[in-house]
């Protein structure tokens, strides 16, 4: 540990400057292309946070790690590393978006404009996620594939409206688990509303369930259901 504090910080791989050049390698960047037909804005951020996080470069998108004077001896380690964090976003996304974000001078701006490009208006965002929940519905689904629908709208609403936390600090009004089970209740219902006529009945069978199953037993329950219906 006391060797790594005394390496320049392109050599110390506890830095943020330091560019691992095996970690790259091992992580697929376009696994998740970044589309505007796709809408596919949460996952992808979810997946690049987590990338740059790992990597320590997060403070290069966030605005936490602002670039140095000219002067500074890390000047060219932050650009370095800021055209990398470029780099890596580039090549996740779409050609259509690489145009439209290639002329940001900064990481953190490209990030700014992208998210900009998905949500130019939050209030709505949620709105039209809030509306898409309302309108699901399984169809010809298994309940696998509606289940997994209905937690990926709940995931992008939780990106753009997340559960509100107490700041206080040294609140025992347990605030925070009680918003969180009120989220709980939406996304059970939602689920449950969903379902196709033949499933119905499971509805009323959780519903009078004491005390209520979590949203993922919910859905095991109903998934049993669909399971026993279809070996008659």
């Amino acid at each position: 540990m006391a060797e790594s504090k005394n390496l320049s910080p392109e050599f110390n791989p506890h830095s943020p400057y330091y560019i691992d050049p095996f970690f790259e390698s091992n992580f697929d960047l376009q696994a998740v292309i970044l589309s505007k037909a796709e809408d596919n804005y949460v996952p992808w951020k979810l997946r690049l946070h987590a990338f740059l996080r790992v990597s320590k470069k997060i403070g290069f998108i966030d605005g936490t790690l602002e670039k140095p004077d000219r002067s500074s001896p890390l000047y060219k380690p932050w650009k370095q590393c800021d055209s990398r964090v470029k780099y890596w976003l580039m090549i996740s996304m779409s050609e259509e978006l690489q145009n439209r974000v290639m002329m940001a001078k900064t990481a953190h701006k490209m990030w700014g404009d992208i998210r900009w490009i998905f949500i130019p208006n939050l209030d709505l965002k949620i709105y039209q996620v809030r509306r898409k929940i309302l309108s699901m519905r399984q169809g010809c689904d298994s309940v696998d594939a509606y289940f997994g629908k209905v937690t990926d709208a709940w995931m992008e609403l939780s990106e753009y409206e997340p559960v509100p936390k107490c700041a206080c600090g040294c609140c025992k009004c347990e605030i925070k688990k009680q918003v969180e089970e009120a989220r709980e209740k939406e996304m059970r219902y939602a689920f449950l509303m969903g379902l196709n006529k033949s499933l119905s009945f499971m509805t009323t069978v959780i519903m009078l369930m004491n005390p209520l199953p979590s949203l993922n037993d919910a859905y095991l329950l109903v998934k049993q259901a669909e399971s026993d219906m279809n070996s008659r």
